[in-house]
């Protein structure tokens, strides 16, 4: 009750969808507005209280985008399917990441410099804490289709168990260490993704609340995802920790 009369009636807060690790997961044909490129960025909030899983996967069987919550895995191809990115964070770097508890998730790029790349974790920088055993001066295949949340190969295994919300991807560059759109650094907080498109003023190819009624909704320009075995359960999103 003492935490709910502190809240203001304006309060921005994150969304989320649980996914049950067996048969729920999201997926589109094709993304408007994306396309094959040397800049990258992603944000997300998920909790994993158990088991391996796919945050989001591109390509049919052969991952151009590989994100796991778990270690933080991410996976960039070329279009002849060569890995041209690639890093695992540990599973509690820095003491920032933790198993079982949501977590926020930043990370974005640009592949012909290796001084611009960024990856936060709940507000952190943990980029000189993590090892690039791959990162290469060339464009990543990101429109190899279908695309996939929740699950590999779209659909046919390996279901995230946990629930993700506030899902961000878009092919541009963030410096995230001069300015974190994902993170309020006054409220300790995640943001939402219809505050970062209202702060930034970019419309990206993904922006996903995932609320569970409504969790193929997309705000931005790329169109909503099928939702599979929905509706979803609801979730405490990333600000209400």
């Amino acid at each position: 009750v003492l935490a709910t009369a502190e809240r203001g009636p304006n309060q921005d807060n994150c969304s989320a969808s649980t996914f049950d690790g067996s048969n729920d997961y999201l997926t589109r044909s094709s993304i408007t507005g994306l396309s094959d490129s040397k800049l990258f960025t992603f944000s997300f909030n998920a909790a994993q209280p158990t088991g391996n899983g796919q945050i989001f996967t591109s390509s049919n069987g052969q991952s151009s985008i590989k994100i796991e919550s778990k270690q933080c895995t991410v996976r960039l191809g070329n279009t002849s399917g060569a890995v041209i990115l690639k890093f695992s964070t540990p599973l509690t770097v820095s003491n920032t990441l933790y198993y079982g508890q949501h977590n926020s998730i930043s990370f974005s790029c640009d592949l012909s410099d290796t001084s611009k790349r960024h990856m936060f974790i709940n507000g952190v920088d943990i980029t000189s804490s993590i090892t690039f055993t791959t990162y290469l001066d060339q464009v990543a295949d990101l429109t190899h289709t279908p695309y996939a949340i929740g699950s590999a190969q779209n659909g046919s295994g390996d279901f995230f168990n946990g629930s993700v919300g506030e899902f961000y991807l878009d092919t541009a560059y963030y410096d995230l260490a001069t300015e974190n759109p994902f993170w309020d650094s006054d409220t300790n907080r995640p943001n939402s993704v219809r505050k970062v498109i209202a702060d930034t003023s970019v419309t990206p190819a993904i922006a996903m609340p995932l609320i569970g009624s409504d969790a193929g909704n997309n705000l931005g320009s790329g169109g909503d995802f099928t939702v599979n075995s929905g509706p979803y359960v609801g979730a405490r999103g990333g600000s209400e920790f």
